[in-house]
């Protein structure tokens, strides 16, 4: 994964992904929205565009790897057949 701010929408798991403001930008379902984030978007400092990168990456990597990923659902799992019992 790149070190660059994400643009996202609302749909699944996005927003997990991408923090607006923080990590990214979260892309409305207006058009004239649409239009204001990827002008702000623009308008930020190349130093802006970087930190917002590195924090997208540094998220990324404490919330997503594969390790982190399979513990999760493995985790899930064991929650599930419990509740099975």
């Amino acid at each position: 994964m790149m070190r660059k701010p994400l643009l996202v929408n609302d749909v699944g798991g996005n927003l997990e992904i991408a923090i607006p403001g923080k990590t990214g930008f979260k892309l409305e379902e207006d058009w004239n929205q649409v239009a204001l984030t990827l002008n702000n978007l623009v308008k930020i400092s190349a130093d802006e565009y970087e930190q917002m990168g590195s924090a997208c990456r540094a998220h990324y990597k404490s919330m997503f790897t594969q390790d982190k990923m399979v513990a999760k659902y493995q985790e899930k799992l064991q929650q599930l057949g419990e509740s099975i019992k």
